[in-house]
């Protein structure tokens, strides 16, 4: 919910509410992601996502089996992190962000050299 104008003490009183439901933390967490891997008949997928296990029952629709195989933690670079992985993985990408082989330790090395920079 976005307030363009904060006209009258009621609009101002409503947007205080709003931001006090959610107390610094959560408001923080929501704007970070986590890097995830999953695996489904050896191809591996590299995205992100803030609820990795949420995620996975959305992608079982399609892959039936995929299982999610690393899950970092909580980056806010997580965008730039990822990208990184595809560029490093890219000889292997068969489509998207889809790979036929991922490193873990690679993958490792760079969420925490990258995510925390």
């Amino acid at each position: 919910m976005l307030l363009v104008s904060l006209k009258g003490w009621r609009a101002q009183r409503k947007a205080a509410s709003y931001f006090k439901t959610y107390n610094s933390a959560e408001r923080i967490e929501s704007m970070m992601k986590k890097i995830y891997v999953a695996e489904y008949k050896g191809m591996y997928k590299i995205g992100v996502s803030v609820n990795t296990e949420r995620r996975m029952k959305q992608l079982s629709c399609g892959c039936p089996g995929i299982v999610c195989i690393y899950e970092s933690p909580f980056l806010d670079k997580f965008y730039q992190v990822e990208h990184k992985l595809h560029n490093i993985f890219k000889s292997y990408c068969i489509g998207g962000e889809w790979f036929s082989k991922v490193d873990f330790q690679i993958i490792e090395n760079t969420v925490r050299i990258e995510g925390s920079a």
